[in-house]
């Protein structure tokens, strides 16, 4: 089982949900349109920016609010987060 709390959801190229890299995923954006299936180890590449709701297909799904930002912005974040925990 997958928790959101455990998983950072801030990606920029594509996501991957740890230890579930062969299970399938359905992604919404959040007017609830489904935008595309995905396995677990590469899911939405070719989306732009935008917040989606991962919820996996098949046994007890999950649902992953995953926020997919510009190049520019995670890496002004990954900077931030670098100086903080210095």
């Amino acid at each position: 089982m997958i928790s959101s709390q455990t998983i950072s959801n801030l990606f920029s190229f594509f996501y991957t949900v740890p230890g579930h890299e062969e299970d399938r995923f359905a992604l919404f954006d959040l007017s609830g349109r489904l935008v595309g299936t995905y396995y677990g180890d590469c899911i939405g590449e070719d989306l732009p920016p935008g917040a989606y709701i991962l919820k996996e297909l098949g046994k007890d799904p999950i649902t992953v609010h995953i926020v997919k930002l510009s190049k520019d912005i995670f890496e002004s974040l990954t900077n931030i987060k670098a100086k903080i925990t210095l």
